[in-house]
């Protein structure tokens, strides 16, 4: 059952045209996609955000929004002004309405990004908070003993 979903959201999004948007979703330098008016659309690329020369009309920007909530299976409107929700590549979507913001949607796309997730990169991230933890006890000892003199002398 699992594996069919699975195989479902690929399909659909293989289907899906999410338009001017289609290139930023796809490239994976790019970490993040916020959108604060249609003639606002900024990337996070490396830690670092970049205004995009992508302007898209109100209407162009509802239109991919209705496509990328039509996947989700989630509404918005005023009795849900915001969407919470996840696509099919595991990238993060949150929507609010103008109604609740001050003119246009506020979108943000948070993606899902697989770099730094090898087995040997874990390895490493393991070994260093382990290593942070023995630091953090030696310099504990450390002020401890500090403590300990300076209440002696007292």
């Amino acid at each position: 059952m699992a594996y069919e979903r699975a195989m479902e959201n690929e399909e659909i999004q293989q289907g899906a045209d999410y338009g001017a948007l289609q290139s930023l979703l796809e490239d994976d330098e790019v970490e993040e996609i916020w959108i604060n008016s249609p003639q606002r659309i900024f990337i996070a690329r490396s830690g670092k955000s970049e205004l995009t020369n992508i302007v898209l009309s109100a209407s162009e920007l509802q239109s991919i929004m209705d496509r990328i909530l039509m996947w989700s299976g989630r509404r918005i409107d005023l009795s849900h002004p915001f969407v919470d929700a996840r696509l099919p590549d595991g990238s993060r979507l949150h929507i609010v309405i103008p109604e609740v913001t001050s003119e246009h949607w506020a979108i943000n796309i948070r993606k899902h990004l697989m770099r730094g997730k090898s087995l040997l990169n874990l390895i490493e991230v393991y070994d260093s908070a382990q290593m942070a933890k023995v630091e953090n006890r030696k310099a504990a000892a450390v002020v401890r003993g500090f403590v300990d003199k300076w209440r002696d002398e007292s």
